[in-house]
């Protein structure tokens, strides 16, 4: 039997783009899974575009 000594930690990511950048991102945790929408729309005030043009990625990182 393999016996992990340090299991390999992976953390969920927002990460918002815009026009192919990255123009955001944050820690997921369970506590602000709902802050997606509400950072959705502070952004597309912030570029004058509208929600739709906004797209969230998930990306895992060690």
């Amino acid at each position: 039997m393999i016996k992990a000594t340090y299991p390999l930690k992976r953390s969920a990511w927002a990460v918002f783009l815009y026009r192919g950048r990255q123009v955001c991102s944050y820690l997921l945790r369970n506590s602000n899974l709902g802050d997606k929408e509400r950072m959705v729309e502070l952004l597309a005030r912030r570029y004058m575009t509208e929600p739709e043009n906004i797209v969230v990625d998930i990306e895992f990182r060690n």
